[in-house]
C-alpha cells in the first residue's frame, strides 16, 4: 500500500524505506510505520494518499522526507538519528542497500 502511495512519485524519490520495529519484524498491534524518503519531493505531495494509506493499513504512518543533499550531509556529519536509520534493519520500497550506501559516503 505505500509503496503503490510512493510510486506515483517515483521520479522524485530516489530512496524509500521502513525503518524501525517494522522493519525489524518486533511491530505490535499499535506499532506506526515509519517511513525514510529520500527525493525531492515534499509531504504535501502526496498526504492525501498517506491518510488513505493509513485508513487502509490500520496504522499511522510516519514519513521523514530529507532532499538527497540534505541526507548526505546529514550523514557525513555523523547526524544520530540518520546514523541510526542506516546502520538498522531496513524495508526498502525504492532503492537498495548499494544506492543508500553510495548517498552516504
Amino acid at each position: 500500500m505505500i509503496k503503490s502511495v510512493l510510486k506515483k512519485h517515483s521520479d522524485q524519490i530516489e530512496l524509500a524505506f521502513i525503518y524501525g520495529s517494522m522493519a525489524r519484524g518486533e511491530e505490535i498491534a499499535t506499532s506506526d510505520v515509519d517511513v525514510m524518503i529520500v527525493g525531492k519531493l515534499k509531504l504535501s505531495d502526496f498526504v492525501s494518499a498517506l491518510k488513505r494509506a493509513e485508513k487502509s493499513l490500520d496504522r499511522e504512518i510516519n514519513p521523514t522526507i530529507f532532499s538527497p543533499k540534505e541526507f548526505a550531509l546529514k550523514a557525513s556529519k555523523g547526524d544520530s538519528f540518520v546514523k541510526t536509520v542506516c546502520e538498522g534493519e531496513k524495508i526498502f520500497l525504492k532503492g537498495n542497500p548499494d544506492e543508500l550506501a553510495a548517498l552516504v559516503e
